[in-house]
């Protein structure tokens, strides 16, 4: 399935969301898990012993 209508807007829009993560002012760790889908990245942040929070978009 192609998801970006080009290589360019991919690189523009990853650009962006980088910017806005480094932009959150909370240390994060990006992770990739493997799901019977697909590979699905991950935003993790926090402390861990806070017990598990999640936000999809």
């Amino acid at each position: 399935m192609k998801v970006y209508k080009s290589k360019k807007k991919q690189q523009e829009i990853v650009r962006t969301y980088d910017r806005l993560l480094e932009q959150w002012g909370v240390e994060i760790e990006e992770l990739e898990i493997d799901t019977r889908y697909e590979m699905t990245h991950v935003v993790a942040c926090g402390k861990k012993q806070m017990g598990l929070k999640q936000m999809s978009h």
